[in-house]
């Protein structure tokens, strides 16, 4: 019985083992990089509301929008250049106009795909659920976005851009939003660049410092242009090495 006992030990300690290698494995052949960005936006109107499809202007409610929160978003794959993508958005703040209010948006984007290139330079799509709503001037709603995420590295400069169309859900007030996106609801894009510091400190290349950016928005019928003001933080993986079987890039 103790010879039993000892053999069905050591069989569970060498797969215990065997697993614990394949994580390994595992977590060296993973790939890919994540980006925290905490931004400002301010915007203000620029044009009053379109004419919508059904042939209605509805009277603007909203002259400013303010909000402030961040982007969190990350992606990893077994590829040496593609992986799966998740963000998290998270926007807290308020409206001025006829109505002013409280006004949020919290966004979930777990369906997505990222590509790397160079040491710390991606392009990322996404998408999810978005919920947004001002109290007093904008019905909630939940929107169904398409997000693009790109950001260029150049050492102490970085390039970040990023754009989102939505679809909204539960609100004709939201509905026909966009007066230059007939496809969407919603449309806000913003490009800004960033100075800062590029560090590579074995062998993960990672970058941080303040950005000023233009916010443009199309939302509820209205067009909006203003400034974003954030800091960012951006880290990837370490590089596979040419001649271990990954592409080196």
């Amino acid at each position: 019985m103790k010879a039993v006992i000892a053999i069905a030990v050591v069989v569970a300690a060498a797969r215990v083992a065997d697993a614990s290698c394949n994580i390994c494995e595992l977590g060296r052949e993973l790939q890919g990089g994540a980006y925290l960005h905490e931004e400002l936006t301010l915007v203000t109107h620029v044009e009053d509301p379109a004419m919508t499809a059904s042939g209605v202007v509805a009277p603007r409610t909203v002259d400013q929008l303010g909000l402030a929160g961040f982007r969190l978003h990350g992606f990893t794959g077994k590829g040496a250049n593609i992986g799966y993508h998740i963000g998290l958005d998270l926007g807290l703040g308020a409206t001025l106009g006829r109505h002013g209010g409280f006004a949020y948006e919290v966004g979930f984007l777990p369906v997505g795909v990222g590509v790397r290139f160079g040491q710390s330079s991606w392009l990322t799509l996404g998408t999810g659920i978005v919920a947004s709503g001002a109290t007093g001037a904008v019905d909630d709603a939940a929107v169904l976005p398409l997000d693009v995420d790109l950001e260029l590295d150049a050492n102490r400069v970085r390039v970040i851009a990023w754009g989102r169309a939505g679809w909204t859900a539960g609100s004709p007030q939201r509905h026909d939003g966009a007066p230059s996106a007939p496809f969407a609801d919603e449309l806000e894009a913003m490009v800004g660049v960033r100075i800062g510091h590029h560090y590579n400190d074995y062998g993960f290349p990672t970058g941080n410092g303040g950005y000023l950016g233009v916010a443009y928005k199309e939302l509820f019928g209205t067009r909006f242009v203003g400034l974003t003001l954030g800091y960012s933080i951006d880290m990837a993986t370490k590089q596979h090495e040419a001649g271990h079987g990954e592409r080196n890039w």
